[in-house]
């Protein structure tokens, strides 16, 4: 079927479109309206489902734990504020008689504590002897202690358990007694930001040393070889005043002769090395070789003219044909930090007209008491 539409003015009909035509237009724009639709129902869907996530932390990326051993964090500010505690605590309370409990008071509870009719000792130099920081126990674990007021001491953050050296004199010993030094453990725990002692001073043992130790110097130096004789005149140049110290030194060392010289002389005695020279042969050590020693000397002090001994551990470099300090070690080679040094040496050989005189030894020369 057709449908005939006539022109305005006209009454000749016009042939329209098919209807199937028109219908099929109609649904196309329907389904494109309803697509439209749903995708703009859908966008706003997802942007609120994500922005729900974002708020629940959703996704969000889990930090890596770090496998490493976590560093313990000093409170620098605590432990000064600790450790002042405690050494004025030992020595108020060394030299504390009856009627002195107010004095101790602003450091521990005095309820009950017993005090001498009289001093007992004098006390001088205090001095830290060990710092261990120690964590506050859970709060489950009820109060750590009490004021001075009885009230419940609740620490946070870290308390410490301090040791003190102090020299003491015992009250009305001979002139010439010698004090002794003596040690004494004092917690301190912290009520806020203020540092109070848990309990009075215990006396303890002093702390204990460690044996001897074996150095990494296998090798003893002649005294006439010339890096000897190197050592000893960047020595007496850098404490006694003997010449400018650059002539005796590697290029851009940062070491500095000592002003005022403590000393008038130096006289090395022993010169141990991780490098072996025995060899003996003639000749300039070659640019380069590098050798670490350890100079045993006596010294003459400037205002006694006494004499004592001292050590230097070094680093020395071959230079146009000598040897030069490079480094002041800040601590002597060890035995076990020398790995192949002394069994395959640096190459160095003496500058002696004469054959060399080290020999080699098993072990670091005898330490001097």
């Amino acid at each position: 079927m057709k449908i005939h539409l006539r022109k305005k003015g006209s009454n000749k009909p016009t042939e329209a479109a098919p209807a199937t035509e028109l219908h099929q237009w109609a649904g196309k724009q329907a389904v494109a309206t309803k697509a439209m639709k749903w995708g703009l129902f859908a966008a706003i869907g997802s942007g609120v489902v994500a922005l729900v996530l974002v708020l629940a932390g959703v996704g969000s990326t889990t930090p890596i734990q770090s496998k490493a051993n976590p560093q313990t964090v000093i409170d620098t500010a605590r432990e000064a504020a600790a450790t002042d505690l405690a050494q004025d605590f030992v020595l108020t309370w060394l030299q504390s008689k009856r009627g002195d409990e107010k004095a101790l008071a602003r450091f521990v509870r005095t309820d009950g504590m017993s005090l001498p009719a009289q001093a007992s000792y004098t006390a001088s130099e205090p001095r830290i002897a060990s710092v261990k920081a120690i964590d506050p126990p859970a709060r489950n674990q009820g109060p750590t202690g009490s004021t001075s007021q009885g009230g419940p001491l609740q620490a946070a953050g870290q308390n410490y358990a301090i040791v003190v050296s102090v020299s003491v004199v015992p009250i009305g010993a001979d002139p010439a007694t010698k004090p002794e030094r003596r040690y004494f453990s004092v917690p301190v725990v912290f009520v806020g930001d203020d540092a109070r002692a848990a309990a009075v001073p215990a006396a303890v043992a002093a702390p204990a040393t460690g044996g001897d130790l074996t150095l990494g110097y296998r090798f003893r130096v002649g005294l006439d070889h010339s890096l000897t004789q190197s050592i000893s005149q960047f020595l007496s140049a850098m404490v006694a005043g003997a010449g400018e110290i650059s002539r005796y030194t590697s290029p851009g060392t940062p070491i500095r002769a000592v002003t005022p010289a403590p000393y008038t002389s130096v006289q090395i005695n022993d010169l141990v090395s991780d490098t072996d020279f025995s060899a003996g042969a003639s000749g300039s050590p070659a640019d380069g070789a590098t050798v670490r020693v350890l100079a045993t000397a006596t010294v003459t002090a400037t205002d006694r003219a006494q004499t004592s001994t001292v050590q230097y551990p070094l680093t020395a470099i071959a230079r146009g044909g000598r040897w030069e300090v490079s480094a002041l070690d800040p601590m002597p080679l060890l035995a076990n930090s020398t790995g192949l040094s002394a069994a395959t040496p640096t190459i160095a050989v003496p500058t002696s007209t004469g054959a060399s005189t080290t020999s080699s030894v098993p072990a670091a020369p005898v330490q001097p008491n």
